[in-house]
């Protein structure tokens, strides 16, 4: 098996602490704190995920409409004229979707690795002391701005790296079978990990999987699992109702049910950073299994056709 997953999620930490100690956070806070009015959070791949961790720090600290966007939904959807500002978020900041988000007339940021300037565009560039991580599934890459934006959210009320830290700095090991049939259960307070795992399972070929939102999966949505054997990841931020009838009455349709739990129920922005954390250690422990590498992915030829796509979208 190769090394390359264990080496990066040994610098998994390093990575996000790290790069909230070398940015200039002063400069990006102050630019952040400037955004104002409805703003439109745009990321593919890993970068969906930073997208909607940004879109959620945003509309709590910056008490800002949000929402979350591909960029070429952005093309299509008409709701688009009613917002002021595009977020766009990109390790790179050079992909067709980028060009894209920040094609559009509106006030234009980008969260990104790059440094390199873009007219008409706020460039809130994070930075590493650590090797650049070579991987094909996104880990300490999708970290790394997550922790810049976390750091923003609590940088009235706690000092640095304390949270950050306590968040980070974990191990978790998690047992699972051989099923490659996954249902996650999920929603808006859960979304962050769920839009990772979903991602990852599928990017990574770990197996097929299915995305239910929790109040949804009351109307029907049972049959799936009625009728194949999958198993079910359960994500939760707190304990509602909802949540105890339905992870009681899962147990009569899923032999293996693994059950994620963020640590604060009234915090939705540390859950979602600490449900993101334990999700991708989750995925390490499904691919191990599996003797597969999430850095080292063997992945469709056609990886490689669609990626520098630079057409009409």
């Amino acid at each position: 098996m190769k090394k390359n997953m264990e080496e990066n999620f040994k610098m998994l930490f390093d990575r996000a602490y790290g790069t909230c100690l070398t940015s200039d956070l002063k400069k990006i806070s102050e630019e952040l704190k400037k955004i104002k009015g409805p703003t439109i959070c745009v990321g593919s791949g890993g970068s969906r995920v930073v997208a909607d961790f940004v879109s959620k720090v945003l509309a709590e600290k910056n008490n800002i409409l949000t929402t979350t966007m591909d960029p070429r939904d952005l093309l299509y959807n008409k709701s688009v004229k009613h917002y002021d500002n595009i977020f766009v978020c990109s390790y790179s900041g050079k992909n067709h979707g980028v060009g894209t988000a920040l094609s559009l007339n509106k006030n234009k940021y980008l969260l990104t690795n790059s440094t390199e300037e873009k007219e008409g565009v706020k460039l809130l560039t994070y930075t590493s002391k650590e090797p650049k991580e070579k991987s094909f599934i996104s880990l300490g890459a999708t970290l790394m701005p997550i922790a810049i934006m976390y750091e923003y959210y609590y940088s009235d009320s706690f000092p640095f790296g304390r949270i950050m830290e306590y968040l980070l700095d974990q191990h978790y090991e998690y047992e699972v079978g051989e099923n490659k049939n996954f249902e996650i259960m999920s929603g808006f307070d859960t979304s962050v990990a769920s839009n990772y795992l979903e991602s990852t399972i599928v990017e990574a070929g770990l197996g097929m999987c299915t995305l239910h939102n929790k109040y949804d999966y009351c109307h029907g949505r049972t049959t799936l699992g009625f009728h194949h054997d999958n198993t079910l990841i359960y994500l939760k931020a707190g304990e509602t109702e909802l949540d105890n009838l339905l992870i009681d009455e899962v147990k009569k349709l899923y032999d293996e049910i693994i059950i994620l739990e963020g640590r604060r129920a009234s915090d939705n922005i540390t859950n979602n950073f600490d449900l993101l954390v334990k999700a991708m250690w989750l995925t390490r422990s499904i691919a191990l299994k599996q003797r597969k590498d999430l850095s080292g992915v063997d992945y469709s030829p056609l990886c490689r056709k669609l990626y520098p796509f630079k057409g009409k979208m």
